[in-house]
């Protein structure tokens, strides 16, 4: 059940989005001695390298690719 629970569902322009973000307000806390910036960009930044958001589980939203099982046709 947990890794039903922790799949990925970040996907990829979405993670680039995520990185370039985080980064930015992870830099504008520390220059501005802001602990609250300073949390909110190390969360979006570590949910732009694992790929999971939690906020999306309960919404049940998804932005990374589903994978095709074999015969299934493409759309």
């Amino acid at each position: 059940m947990m890794k039903r629970v922790f799949r990925r569902n970040v996907g990829g322009v979405d993670r680039a989005i995520r990185l370039v973000v985080g980064t930015m307000v992870l830099g504008t806390g520390l220059y501005n001695h802001a602990s609250i910036l300073v949390i909110i960009g190390l969360m979006v930044l570590v949910s732009g390298i694992v790929g999971f958001c939690a906020l999306y589980v309960p919404f049940g939203i998804s932005t990374a690719q589903t994978r095709r099982t074999a015969g299934e046709p493409s759309l």
